[in-house]
């Protein structure tokens, strides 16, 4: 019997053909979207905590920063805040280096490349004062932040030369609250007892061991730790074994401005004495805005 592969053949490219026809369709059709290639929409910006210790006038705290994760800091009406970089790398806020003080009255969204550490400071003004318990307003004053580097702040040496500060932000400088500096000290400084009439003191100690003097009271220093100095409360420093550093913020600003006099006039500062009632008290009203990159004085 005599049999034909014609007919087989024609079957087999038959076959063959579909199946090219198939892939070159699948090929064709736009691919699904799947969870996997999906763009996530943007994550909203999880808001900073706001700092719990100090006082009625001043809350300071550090806040850890994650990496690339999105943050926002707000300040609202009658506040001010100070941010001081400890470390990370903000590269999309001009200015943000390590030892930079930034001010901001409204409200600041960013994220860091790397984590990072920040000292955050609220500081409102003596008519609105923060209460236990209260809820923040939720209005934010419209405003901008100004940024300060540690370069861009000149050391004034007082003290016979123990102490050596750093004025960041002060009313001079369109702060409206508070007066924001960097105090690096011997470590065989000691500060007189004085008081401040109009003004309360918050110190945020980054080193040091000696022992604080307020009113009644005296306790030793450690890094980390917060102390408010209530105004008209006497206060003193007695010197320890290492060298003190802290960040100190006065509200509403004008003694940090004896440092000044005192270096202006090439002398030591007398650290007991209290230049606020000699200065005009600052306005409240929002400042002129100035220019971002402009140095302080």
């Amino acid at each position: 019997m005599r049999l034909s592969i014609a007919p087989v053949a024609m079957l087999f490219a038959f076959a063959a053909l579909c199946a090219t026809l198939t892939m070159l369709c699948a090929c064709a059709r736009p691919p699904t979207q799947t969870s996997q290639n999906r763009v996530p929409p943007e994550e909203e910006p999880t808001e900073l905590p706001q700092p719990t210790d100090g006082g009625p006038l001043v809350r300071i705290g550090r806040v850890a920063i994650p990496a690339v994760q999105s943050w926002t800091i707000r300040a609202h009406e009658h506040e001010e805040m100070f941010v001081i970089v400890e470390s990370g790398d903000f590269g999309r806020l001009f200015g943000w280096t390590p030892g930079a003080v930034a001010r901001v009255e409204s409200e600041l969204t960013s994220s860091a490349t790397t984590q990072g550490s920040l000292i955050v400071a609220v500081v409102r003004d003596a008519a609105h004062p923060f209460r236990d318990g209260e809820s923040p307003v939720s209005i934010p004053a419209p405003s901008w932040g100004q940024v300060v580097g540690p370069d861009q702040a000149p050391v004034l040496n007082v003290g016979e030369g123990k102490l050596r500060v750093q004025i960041f932000h002060d009313a001079d400088a369109g702060a409206r609250f508070g007066a924001v500096s960097h105090l690096d000290a011997n470590a065989d400084l000691d500060v007189p007892e004085h008081t401040h009439e109009a003004s309360v003191e918050v110190l945020f100690i980054e080193s040091g061991d000696g022992t604080m003097i307020l009113g009644d009271e005296r306790f030793p220093i450690a890094p980390g730790k917060v102390i408010y100095v209530p105004a008209g409360v006497r206060h003193g420093y007695a010197h320890g074994t290492v060298p003190m550093r802290a960040w100190q913020i006065y509200a509403p600003p004008g003694p940090e401005q004896r440092f000044r006099g005192a270096a202006d006039a090439g002398r030591p500062a007398d650290l007991s004495r209290d230049p606020t009632s000699a200065r005009r008290a600052p306005a409240l009203a929002p400042a002129a805005p100035r220019d971002p990159e402009r140095s302080p004085r």
